[in-house]
């Protein structure tokens, strides 16, 4: 029961969230200042 999600969330945990939020920080970085600009 600990090793089948450990394994599972351990996996596509990282990998899948680390991106998602390190992209979705430049977008908002760069759409901030350019609305703002605009």
């Amino acid at each position: 029961q600990h090793q089948s999600p450990s394994s599972n969330d351990h996996r596509p945990s990282p990998p899948p969230l680390l991106p998602l939020p390190s992209r979705s920080l430049s977008h908002i970085e760069t759409n901030q200042p350019v609305t703002s600009s605009a």
